[in-house]
């Protein structure tokens, strides 16, 4: 059997700074401070258990906001954010209360924030393309609830009432521009003045069409976590060719998916630690060897 693999993937910048952050505050937490990391780091549980093993603990959403999470560590603790971002919200609640902590959002989230918030300051309103209930998008919502609109598909556009004639379009980093583009269209068509600042991030653009030129063969296999929105697109885009499957292990691979299969394409997202990639093309170059 034959493994193709995809030249872009592995972890980006944004999320090699967070695990670096993490691993710093490890080392250097002389005190022996209590470690909390609000939310997954990022979306992989593997990486997530590693952390737990060293004494970190993860506040599992459960439902909540990041701020209502942030209100259960105790003063004395350190708290890490994640590398999705998170509201201003939060941060006033960690200064007020004189909270330890390590923000490790990713600079591209910070950029759209940044972008957002001065937008926002010479009185326009933000059509935000995002996925409800992603930590990413619950940051950038609560940068301003009433002038901050998100959209998820074009019906959600058809349905949008933004009175304002200065409207800035900004996106959720994560996604695909084959998953924003029909939403950026509809948007246009009902709000031609509107200035567009896709927040896409390069890392996830390149891996996206590196599999588009890359895929071929008779089956595509993502690895990465179910919960990460980068790893979805990536699982869209594979199912556009061929049939395509996310795991995040090899426990997760269904010999039924190998019959008759003799060329395979192997990507992976980027919050997929590259061991976990090597693991699965060592387990299907020696399949039925």
């Amino acid at each position: 059997m034959k493994v193709i693999r995809v030249s872009e993937q592995g972890f980006c910048n944004g999320v090699r700074r967070a695990l670096s952050l993490v691993e710093k505050a490890i080392t250097e937490n002389s005190e022996g401070k209590q470690i909390y990391i609000l939310g997954d780091i990022i979306n992989n549980r593997f990486v997530s258990e590693q952390f737990k093993k060293k004494g970190v603990i993860t506040i599992s959403s459960n439902n909540q906001s990041r701020l209502e999470m942030v209100k259960s560590v105790s003063k004395d603790s350190i708290v890490i954010l994640t590398a999705h971002g998170v509201s201003p919200e939060v941060l006033n609640y960690l200064k007020n209360n004189k909270i330890e902590y390590i923000d490790a959002s990713c600079l591209f989230v910070i950029d759209v924030h940044n972008r957002i918030t001065k937008h926002l300051d010479q009185d326009f309103e933000i059509i935000y393309i995002g996925k409800h209930n992603h930590p990413e998008s619950e940051g950038v919502l609560g940068i301003n609830r009433r002038k901050i609109h998100i959209v998820t598909n074009v019906e959600d556009v058809r349905n949008l009432k933004v009175k304002s004639q200065n409207i800035l379009i900004d996106t959720q980093t994560t996604l695909s521009n084959f998953y924003t583009k029909p939403i950026i269209d509809e948007i246009f068509i009902k709000y031609p003045e509107a200035i567009l600042a896709s927040g896409v991030c390069d890392a996830t653009t390149k891996r996206q069409e590196a599999l588009i030129n890359e895929i071929k063969g008779d089956l595509c296999i993502v690895v990465g976590d179910v919960r990460s929105s980068n790893a979805n697109e990536l699982l869209k885009i594979g199912l556009n060719y061929m049939p395509t499957y996310l795991i995040n292990s090899i426990e997760e691979i269904k010999k039924e998916w190998l019959d008759g299969v003799k060329v395979i394409t192997l990507t992976s997202a980027a919050s997929t630690p590259s061991i976990l990639t090597d693991e699965i093309y060592e387990y299907l170059i020696n399949y039925n060897t």
